[in-house]
């Protein structure tokens, strides 16, 4: 008997999380029986929180990790999943678990209004979940693909919007749209369909919130098959401006090290977990740790706005560039 148990309060318990969750990596395709996924004791959670629960179900469900596996949840974590909308991509995902006959009260129950196989196509799910720019902002749980309907979606409708919602600061503006493209476009360089890359974000005047997760190649991977040398630090690299995955390329290796100036100047906090790997800066001070192991990257950026700082703010060093014309 498996039992994967989460705390009471999960609002900053991602590295307890992994330390529990790394158990499916080694359970894909075996079906394992008697699992069970707890959150039925869990009485505080945070929207990042979630996240991980969605990912937790969608790799497990996808890849057949458990046979008929119970999933407890109390009654204050189906609330939240469903003002967050997360709900709703449990009922999707799970849609089909039903001819595999994974059995779980809260999960048949998630059936009953789905009457045929044509109610719910892929994709259309999350182009229905609600999005708000009004008095707060909330991007609801999306996920990212790699094509360009989906680039320009992110573009013209999320970056747009969160423009207006920031009228009135230009460095605000700057921050928010910066921090989201950047993450964004690192994801979706490495994101298919197979990876599932899930993005969520809320924020107000003040603090911008950004969450992003997938099971693809993760940093350290990527940044190894690039080169880089395993055993040191790769994901204190990572974060280093010029280092990229992609040499001679155009690409310059300044998304990750953008956000994470823009997170410093800011007294933000920013979050990286991938392979055993966690990096973690939280009111200047950085941390780099080991943690449970996380097929992928998990990234949760947190950044005050009271006070916005954009990377003009640096003193940039004098630098000689020499430009050949051709």
């Amino acid at each position: 008997m498996i039992s994967i148990k989460m705390p009471s309060n999960i609002t900053d318990g991602t590295l307890d999380f992994l330390e529990e969750a790394q158990i499916i990596f080694s359970h894909k395709n075996k079906s394992t029986p008697d699992v069970s996924l707890r959150y039925d004791k869990v009485k505080k959670m945070s929207l990042f929180s979630q996240l991980l629960l969605y990912k937790f179900i969608n790799y497990t469900a996808t890849n057949r990790c458990f046979y008929q596996p119970k999933l407890r949840l109390s009654n204050y974590v189906e609330e939240e999943l469903t003002k967050s909308g997360f709900i709703d991509l449990i009922k999707f995902h799970m849609r089909d678990q039903e001819k595999r006959k994974f059995k779980s009260s809260f999960i048949k129950s998630l059936f009953n209004d789905l009457k045929s196989d044509n109610d719910i196509r892929p994709i259309e799910p999350l182009e229905s979940l609600k999005t708000s720019f009004k008095d707060n902002l909330y991007i609801a749980p999306l996920i990212l693909l790699r094509n360009k309907y989906h680039k320009k979606k992110l573009e013209k409708e999320f970056i747009n919007k969160i423009k207006l919602f920031y009228k009135n600061d230009t460095k605000t503006v700057d921050i928010v749209s910066k921090c989201l493209t950047e993450i964004y476009m690192n994801f979706w360089e490495h994101a298919t369909i197979d990876t599932g890359t899930v993005m969520v974000a809320k924020g107000t005047k003040k603090c911008f919130e950004l969450m992003f997760a997938d099971n693809g190649n993760g940093i350290i991977s990527t940044l190894s098959m690039a080169g880089y040398d395993k055993s040191s630090n790769i994901l204190a690299q990572s974060v280093k401006r010029g280092v990229t995955s992609k040499p001679n390329t155009f690409h310059m290796g300044w998304g990750l090290w953008m956000v994470t100036t823009l997170c410093e100047l800011n007294g933000g906090n920013l979050e990286i977990y991938s392979e055993g790997k966690a990096l973690i800066i939280s009111k200047g001070k950085t941390n780099y740790k080991d943690c449970g192991y996380w097929k992928g990257t998990i990234i949760h950026l947190s950044i005050p706005l009271d006070n916005p700082k954009n990377l003009s703010s640096l003193n940039w060093p004098e630098t000689s560039i020499k430009i050949n014309w051709g």
